[in-house]
């Protein structure tokens, strides 16, 4: 178990700086604090202005179902060098606990989509890798072959991030890419990435949720929305936040359409002609979705959860949708569902084995180099003194 050192963690700063943030706690702790206090002192208050839209998972869930159930999540990551960057995106899909009728898991290893890349400087690449590691997350999401699939974020996610991604002229490759796909050859039978008209066909399928024994439900870890705060006169806070405090186990609000910041589109990207149709399919589903706060145990926090009106309207739907976060919840320090919590330890390793990987590239161009190693040293090192960042 890990100890904490406070000597260590100030070592570096400045002796004026760590007083001057010392001199602060009291004043933060006290803030926290006297708003946990004044939540709990009106929680019955609160309580009755969301009477009309809290329910208990009893009003839907009739029979548990034991739904087998999955999670993406994705990450990207850069090593930025003197004289290039080395880039790294994948996304990963991960089967949750096995559900106890079950004797096996379907899964028997996380699936997985990966781009490692060496790249000119450019500006525009945060923004391509971030649009094709959710590209990466849809898809798989889409071939998973449970009843709950979990997936990091927003539903809206994918649509914000292609708003951007498709007005950038580079990098070629990335840009390539994300628009025809993976066109490596593989010795296996793997699931290769695809580009964008299956990416954009995979996300009309999750908003469109015909099929009643599946689903793709979207569980960000973090959100600032506070529409139902609003509802009440409670501005200052997150919907979330609120109402881990303000629900008992087992209840949820009554699911409601997601609340637009804005009267535009969703997806207003420059799209081929051939993928307009789809495009606007995926608007009208845009604008259905439905968001739901369910807390599922005494020490779990409220969960937001985004899904299709297909799911929302469906009582049966909806009681397999709580039965499947049930049974993925409630273990100590796990603040999500599983399967998703499982993929966010399995991707955010990608940091560390970037420059492993640049490593092994740098031995490989020295073995050819007839030149001074120097300037590979030099041209392979990070822009920046300590390396990877």
């Amino acid at each position: 178990m890990e100890t904490y050192d406070p000597e260590s963690s100030f070592s570096d700063l400045p002796q004026a700086m760590v007083e001057e943030m010392l001199s602060d706690y009291k004043g933060l702790s006290s803030k926290v604090s006297d708003d946990i206090t004044n939540l709990q002192k009106d929680k019955d208050k609160f309580r009755d202005e969301l009477k009309g839209r809290m329910r208990h998972e009893s009003d839907v869930i009739k029979v548990q179902s034991f739904p087998t159930t999955a999670g993406t999540d994705g990450s990207n990551c850069y090593d930025k060098l003197l004289a290039t960057d080395f880039v790294a995106i994948a996304a990963v899909a991960v089967e949750g606990l096995t559900p106890p009728k079950m004797m096996e898991p379907i899964w028997k290893k996380p699936r997985h989509f990966v781009k490692v890349e060496s790249l000119p400087h450019d500006e525009n690449t945060a923004v391509l890798s971030q649009a094709i590691m959710f590209s990466m997350e849809m898809q798989l999401a889409a071939l998973a072959p449970h009843n709950v699939i979990f997936i990091d974020g927003s539903l809206l996610t994918l649509s914000i991030s292609y708003n951007i991604a498709l007005n950038k002229k580079s990098p070629e490759k990335l840009i390539d890419f994300l628009i025809n796909g993976d066109k490596k050859e593989y010795s296996d039978d793997r699931a290769k990435f695809q580009g964008i008209k299956h990416t954009l066909e995979c996300y009309k399928e999750i908003l469109a949720a015909k099929r009643t024994d599946r689903m793709v439900v979207a569980a960000p870890k973090y959100t600032v929305k506070n529409d139902v705060c609003k509802s009440i006169g409670k501005e200052g806070f997150d919907d979330r936040g609120f109402l881990s405090v303000i629900l008992k186990p087992g209840e949820f609000i009554e699911p409601f359409e997601f609340e637009r910041d804005h009267p535009g589109k969703f997806l207003i990207a420059s799209l081929h002609d051939e993928l307009k149709s789809v495009a606007d399919d995926i608007e009208k589903l845009l604008r259905e979705i439905h968001v739901t706060y369910y807390k599922p145990k005494e020490h779990f926090p409220a969960i937001r959860l985004e899904m299709s009106s297909a799911v929302a309207k469906n009582k049966e739907r909806l009681a397999m949708l709580f039965d499947a976060v049930k049974l993925q919840t409630g273990y100590p320090g796990i603040m999500e569902p599983y399967p998703t919590y499982l993929a966010d330890r399995m991707v955010k390793h990608l940091s560390k084995a970037l420059p492993v990987i640049k490593g092994i590239s740098m031995n490989q161009m020295v073995e050819k180099w007839e030149g001074s190693t120097s300037d590979i040293n030099v041209s392979m090192h990070s822009y920046r003194t300590g390396g990877f960042r």
